[in-house]
């Protein structure tokens, strides 16, 4: 290849001389150059010829000298070539022996487990028939030690006689005793009850529930210094523990926070203390935060649970009862919801606030009077039903003792010449136009009273008309059938009785 370019380039460079001289002999021609111009012209091109020349045979060595280089990295690549693929075919021929050996131990593996599996299943039969054999003896000595010697055992549920009771309890100590030793009968019976309280096969248990453990530590007041104690006693003496485990009341006093829902703050009041003396004891005062919250969170839960009522008494409209009564120095106010199956249920019952005091107006305008504000807003309620977004009108009914009724209307009371909470009719309770039973004109209806009214002659707790209010259940059957019917009743039998009596 290099004596080839060298070729090329002589024969290029006589055509370039060659064109040189035509292009002298054509000035000469136009008589442009002389004789000895041309001659110098012409060394001094042959001069670059012969100095190209020389270049190209050095160049042409150089080229000879790496082609010579070339040609024994060639052949040194193809030793090292032959040479790798010598160790290539003897990994190759390695690791088919390899792959030939993991086969045979794999094979090994899968014969072995397949003894294994063998094995255990051989050994779980024999472990069964001993089982059973051993029940089967023991069957044998417990119907032994039956009077009837196993003839007839009558079902336990069925047994009611106490004797035969402790007779049977006796002779279960007995194999017990017998089976682990009169020595470590007592530990296996504590051990086996624990066992069995603990176990989700049976009813029977020690210990309360995580909920129930909470419910008696909030009623009885148990502080975490005594729970401590009481299981350590618990565990000391009789081998378990009742209660659950503080950390899970603790847990579920955090998760069941009244703080959430009720403001609770504390006033001192006067009481009188075991001895008789007038005390200044620390009294809780607490209402609702947020009404609309609690009544939407009930509204949703009793639509997921399809307990949720819309008929023709509430008429598409959400239905609360809000009232309230005074039991053990303790003013109560509650929320009733109508759109339910059984409305009176006591579980239904929705606390909204209590205070220590009487359920009068002043009281329960000064303790309660944030939460009369909430009612007082509450027209309509948006909660989820079904799962959609749903927005129904709120009909509030006043309930309670005509005291309650008449604190909530802001009316004068039942003292008054007006007693009635809802109606104008007004009577005379004393003197000579004394309302007697046999004068008093039952079917004479008063006015009824209006919101408007209460507002202007009175400072009304909640703004409902007082028509809506419920007839007061405790009044209607311990007041008017007590006075009116039961008594004259009960009297008039005493005087059939008495009347026939001789006295000597």
């Amino acid at each position: 290849m290099g004596r080839k370019s060298c070729r090329q380039i002589a024969s290029k460079s006589k055509w370039i001389a060659g064109g040189t001289l035509r292009e002298l002999h054509k000035r000469e021609n136009e008589g442009q150059v002389s004789l000895d111009d041309e001659e110098t012209l012409l060394h001094k091109k042959i001069d670059e010829l012969d100095e190209k020349e020389s270049n190209l045979k050095e160049s042409h060595e150089k080229l000879r000298m790496a082609n010579a280089h070339l040609e024994a990295d060639i052949i040194k690549k193809s030793e090292q070539i032959k040479q790798l693929q010598t160790q290539l075919a003897a990994e190759q021929r390695r690791n088919q022996h390899l792959q030939a050996n993991i086969q045979k131990e794999q094979e090994a593996h899968e014969d072995c487990k397949r003894t294994r599996a063998q094995w255990i299943t051989n050994a779980a039969e024999d472990h069964k028939l001993l089982v059973k054999e051993e029940m089967d003896n023991l069957k044998k000595s417990m119907l032994s030690l039956t009077p009837t010697r196993g003839k007839r055992i009558e079902v336990y549920r069925k047994v009611t006689d106490r004797h035969t009771k402790m007779s049977r309890f006796r002779r279960v100590i007995e194999f017990i005793e017998e089976f682990v030793g009169k020595d470590d009968a007592d530990l296996f019976i504590t051990d086996f009850v624990n066992f069995v309280a603990n176990c989700d096969s049976y009813k029977f248990s020690f210990k309360l529930s995580p909920w129930d453990s909470f419910y008696v530590t909030i009623k009885f007041g148990l502080s975490d210094e005594f729970l401590k104690q009481f299981k350590k006693i618990c565990k000391t003496r009789i081998g378990f523990d009742i209660l659950a485990g503080r950390n899970t009341i603790n847990d579920m006093k955090k998760k069941i926070d009244p703080g959430q829902d009720f403001h609770f703050s504390v006033e001192y009041v006067s009481k009188k203390n075991a001895d008789g003396r007038e005390i200044h004891a620390p009294c809780v005062v607490a209402f609702a935060r947020d009404v609309p919250n609690l009544l939407r969170r009930r509204l949703e839960r009793l639509s997921r649970s399809k307990r949720l009522v819309h008929d023709d008494w509430t008429a598409g409209e959400i239905v609360i009862g809000v009232g309230g009564d005074k039991g053990a120095d303790v003013t109560k106010m509650c929320m009733i919801l109508e759109n339910v199956d059984k409305p009176n249920n006591p579980h239904s019952i929705q606390m909204l606030g209590l205070y220590h005091g009487h359920d009068d107006n002043q009281n329960l305008h000064v303790k309660l009077g944030p939460l009369f504000d909430q009612l007082n807003n509450l027209h309509s309620i948006s909660y989820t039903e079904n799962d959609v977004e749903v927005t129904k009108k709120i009909r509030i009914k006043p309930i309670g003792d005509l005291k309650f009724l008449s604190a909530l209307f802001g009316h004068s009371g039942q003292s008054s010449s007006s007693p009635c909470p809802v109606c104008n009719q007004s009577w005379t309770k004393s003197g000579r136009n004394k309302a007697l039973l046999s004068t008093f004109c039952f079917e004479e209806v008063g006015a009824p009273r209006t919101l408007t009214q209460l507002l202007r002659e009175g400072r009304p707790l909640l703004h409902v008309e007082p028509e809506l209010a419920g007839p007061p259940a405790l009044h209607t059957i311990m007041g008017i059938t007590q006075s009116y019917v039961i008594d004259p009743l009960v009297a008039r039998c005493n005087q059939i009785d008495y009347s026939k009596l001789t006295i000597t």
